[in-house]
């Protein structure tokens, strides 16, 4: 396996791995490959791989992210998939906005499919995809077939 390169701006990592196959590396650690990652703080408990939304954005706080829920937010906030978790509201959790993430999948998520999410903040695959589909819905593409609820899967985030 090639070495990685890391390029580390305030708020954003650039990274680069030659090895997408597994999506971990020898320890089992994530192989963080092409994400453009920014670090929010959480409003509430959030695991690694949830799909996460944009929960408050003004100009006198920072902003937060918690899970997002199908059904209950606006699509348009979703932002990305948590690199790792949140014990708490008020923790830092690193989100990956475009590029590979381990998402929690649902269960049914199959390999090459578009996926969405549900309301437990866990990727789903989308059955079709038309112009019913609501902006923001997309999380991004299956790289591989999930094999239970909760089991991370690997995703290719760009929010469609």
């Amino acid at each position: 396996m090639a070495g990685a390169q890391t390029i580390t701006n305030p708020g954003v990592v650039y990274t680069s791995v030659s090895d997408y196959r597994t999506g971990m590396d020898d320890a089992g650690g994530e192989l963080p490959l092409g994400q453009v990652v920014f670090t929010f703080i959480a409003d509430e408990a959030i695991q690694k791989g949830h799909v996460v939304r944009l929960a408050n954005a003004s100009q006198t706080s920072p902003p937060t992210v918690g899970v997002a829920e199908a059904g209950t937010d606006a699509p348009q906030t979703v932002i990305g998939v948590a690199r790792n978790a949140a014990a708490a509201a008020g923790d830092l959790v690193e989100v990956v906005v475009l590029g590979f993430a381990l998402a929690q999948g649902d269960g049914s998520v199959t390999a090459g499919s578009w996926v969405t999410y549900n309301s437990a903040g866990r990727v789903a695959s989308e059955a079709t995809v038309d112009a019913t589909d609501v902006v923001g819905t997309l999380v991004g593409r299956a790289l591989a077939d999930d094999g239970s609820a909760g089991s991370l899967v690997p995703v290719w985030v760009m929010r469609v």
